[in-house]
């Protein structure tokens, strides 16, 4: 047999291109749109995840789409620019050094990203909801409630060791993929609640 192997891709400066290469390059060039699709999917994954626990004994399963695609829709369009845009804004302007950074985005992510994921969890699912019109006062009410507070602090669990080997170890490149997989735990953690 005569097989004749299709040579690797190759970059312009002649090196292979690798998954990991490939990744990188896009990242770089599409921060935001390469970050939603990122959050997007593992979002998904983490609902699906969640939704898949019954299985483990032996219950039958009926998957809520609703609620993949509203985590979808806040991972990528809610929390990613509050990360790439406002978190990542704020870092770049500021002189800081790697503790004052833990600190920001412990912060940040404790109740910035946590209200804007439960008002806009809220605003979803009262709007993918015929029998309920949407009133942001209760929405927003929630996050002034303890249960809020006490859902952010428990976030940390998952996020603080994100946040600390994304600054003290991780290269930036790979910094969001760490932040979505801490993400894809907490959104099965979320979802379960949900």
């Amino acid at each position: 047999k005569n097989e004749q192997t299709m040579p690797k891709k190759t970059s312009s400066q002649g090196k292979k291109d690798t998954m990991s290469s490939r990744y990188k390059t896009f990242m770089t060039r599409n921060p935001f749109i390469g970050n939603a699709l990122q959050a997007a999917v593992i979002n998904a994954a983490g609902v699906l995840t969640s939704q898949s626990i019954p299985l483990l004994s032996g219950e039958q399963i009926v998957f809520n789409w609703l609620q993949v695609v509203i985590f979808m829709l806040i991972g990528a369009f809610v929390i990613t620019p509050l990360i790439v845009y406002v978190l990542i804004g704020i870092i770049f302007k500021q002189q800081m050094n790697k503790i004052q950074l833990l600190v920001v985005c412990t912060l940040f992510g404790t109740f910035v990203v946590n209200a804007a994921f439960v008002i806009s969890l809220g605003i979803f699912e009262e709007m993918f909801d015929p029998t309920k019109n949407i009133c942001l006062k209760p929405i927003v009410g929630r996050i002034f409630t303890l249960g809020f507070l006490q859902g952010a602090i428990e976030s940390r669990i998952v996020f603080l060791p994100a946040d600390i080997l994304n600054i003290f170890f991780v290269p930036p490149m790979l910094q969001p993929l760490v932040g979505n997989l801490a993400g894809y735990i907490w959104t099965v953690v979320l979802a379960l609640r949900s």
